[in-house]
Parts: structure tokens; sequence; C-alpha cells
């Protein structure tokens, strides 16, 4: 969760700043929406695949070596348990990242449409207006 939140914020935040530049002049709301989500998505995706990579190995490692310790009592040496935990660990390191990478994704639209509604509605009601 906190590499979630950390990615999104950054990346709503650089993806509000870019977009308003560059879409300044623009009037139409549907183009600058398109091109915010578009940004936002990758933007965050990126950050927490970046950033949540070695931390999420070494949780999944640590995890599924607690989980291995309690379960096998008396059986395999710890070198096995240890080695069983890593290569667990780097199998599903791939698919953990990838989840995370979708949830901040997911996260970060709803975020950018809040934080540049106004800028969207400018534009929708100046074109209403006819201007």
């Amino acid at each position: 969760q906190p590499v979630v939140d950390r990615s999104v914020r950054i990346a709503v935040t650089t993806t509000e700043q870019i977009v308003r530049k560059d879409f300044g002049l623009d009037p139409d709301e549907n183009r600058m929406r398109t091109a915010a989500h578009q940004m936002v998505r990758y933007l965050s995706a990126g950050m927490a695949m970046i950033t949540c990579k070695d931390s999420l190995s070494q949780t999944l490692t640590n995890n599924i070596r607690k989980a291995f310790l309690s379960a096998l009592t008396g059986g395999p040496s710890y070198q096995d348990i240890e080695a069983a935990a890593i290569q667990l660990s780097n199998d599903n390191v791939e698919l953990a990242c990838a989840f995370i990478q979708k949830t901040a994704a997911e996260k970060s639209t709803p975020e950018v449409d809040r934080r540049m509604a106004t800028e969207f509605d400018t534009r929708k009601m100046t074109r209403d207006e006819g201007g």
C-alpha cells in the first residue's frame, strides 16, 4: 500500500503539471482527459515497478520462510527452507509486482480526474457557451 500511494501521488502531481502545460491552449477537454489518463497510468505503474521490486522480493522471502518454518517442524534443514523460500519468491515476484502496478494505475486515474476537474469543467463550460 505505501508503494502504491507514493507512486500515485508522484505520478498525479507530475501528470497534472505536464498536462496543464501541454494542453493549456487546447479547448478539447476530452483529449486533455485522455492524455492525462494515459500518462498517469504509465507513470504510476512505472514508479510502482521501480520502487517495489526489491522490497517486495525481500518481504515475500521472509513471509515464505516464516510459513515454512512454522509448518515444517523437524523435517528439512534451514538451508533447504531458505533455498525454497528464495526460489518461490523469485518465481512469484513478477506476478506480485504486476498486481501492484495494476493497482497503482487503477488508483491514479480517478485521482487525476479529481485534481484536474476544474480544468476539464472550465473547458466544457467555455465550449457550451460557444467560446
